[in-house]
């Protein structure tokens, strides 16, 4: 089987068009479950600038925590 592989110009290559849409399915649950995204808004920044502060990206990262 030929394996061809896609992506757009904004992001890289995931799925090879070969993999079943069941596994392709599986595996993106799996990554939401390892990589977690935070949500950062005004009371996340606000919170930051309160913290004892090193850098503005670690005091946010523990606010948002």
């Amino acid at each position: 089987m030929k394996r061809v592989l896609t992506r757009s110009r904004r992001s890289p290559i995931l799925f090879e068009k070969s993999v079943a849409p069941t596994k392709e399915k599986r595996t993106l649950a799996a990554m939401l479950r390892v990589f977690s995204v935070a949500t950062v808004d005004g009371a996340v920044i606000q919170d930051a600038l309160e913290l004892p502060r090193l850098t503005l990206e670690g005091t946010v990262t523990a606010a948002a925590a």
